[in-house]
């Protein structure tokens, strides 16, 4: 899980929430399905983060960004998968998109 740290006029950066899951073994043609992801967390300086959407690359059926969660299971082929939660500050009774910072 990934968290948007942005930083006014001297670019942006992402910072590590935990750390990535040890490296599964799948086939070619195996169906891969990320786990479900917290619909908020809690970041260091007290923040609460609300789920945003997953990003799923490395699926037979190519890259996908959605809001389902989980998302849906992808294809396995020759390429690695990854899969990021992304994560906002913000948001009203668990929907994101406000932000009133």
């Amino acid at each position: 899980m990934w968290v948007y740290r942005g930083k006014r006029g001297h670019g942006s950066a992402a910072e590590p929430v935990s750390p990535p899951p040890d490296p599964s073994t799948f086939q070619y043609g195996d169906k891969f399905r990320a786990p479900w992801a917290a619909t908020s967390i809690n970041w260091v300086d007290n923040t609460t983060l609300t789920f945003a959407f997953w990003s799923v690359t490395g699926g037979i059926e190519g890259p996908i960004a959605t809001p389902q969660n989980p998302p849906p299971a992808v294809t396995v082929g020759f390429a690695d998968i990854m899969a990021t939660a992304w994560y906002i500050a913000g948001g009203v009774n668990g929907e994101p998109g406000s932000n009133s910072r």
